[in-house]
Formats: C-alpha cells, sequence, structure tokens
C-alpha cells in the first residue's frame, strides 16, 4: 500500500516543518483539498520523491512516498 508522509508549515523558513503526518493514498482526495491533478502528481511519485504543494505565500506543504 502506497504510503505517504505529509509536511507543513505556516511561514517561517521553509524547511521548518511544524506538522507531519502520514497518509495513504486514498486520503488525498477533493473533500480534503487535493486536486484532480495533485491527487495524479501524488500517485505517480515513487518511494523518496517529493511534491512540492506549497501555495508560495503563507503556506508550505510537501508530499514525500514512503513505501
Amino acid at each position: 500500500m502506497a504510503t505517504y508522509l505529509s509536511k507543513w508549515s505556516n511561514g517561517g523558513k521553509y524547511l521548518e516543518w511544524e506538522d507531519f503526518k502520514v497518509q495513504y493514498l486514498g486520503d488525498f482526495t477533493e473533500d480534503a483539498g487535493y486536486s484532480l491533478e495533485d491527487q495524479k502528481m501524488i500517485e505517480n511519485l515513487t518511494i523518496g520523491d517529493r511534491l512540492d504543494l506549497s501555495d508560495g505565500i503563507s503556506q508550505y506543504h510537501e508530499i514525500e512516498r514512503l513505501a
């Protein structure tokens, strides 16, 4: 089963993550704020790959494929 590590930060230095959560592919739904394009990019990640979904203004969000 595909497993991911999601990281969030609301500003400050980019790599100072404030929240971490282990998630599965089925967690990345439109109801959770992920577009269909986001879902496809997440699904296409291979182990060790990271996807930056930051808005570039005030919220930083990165998803890393663990397994």
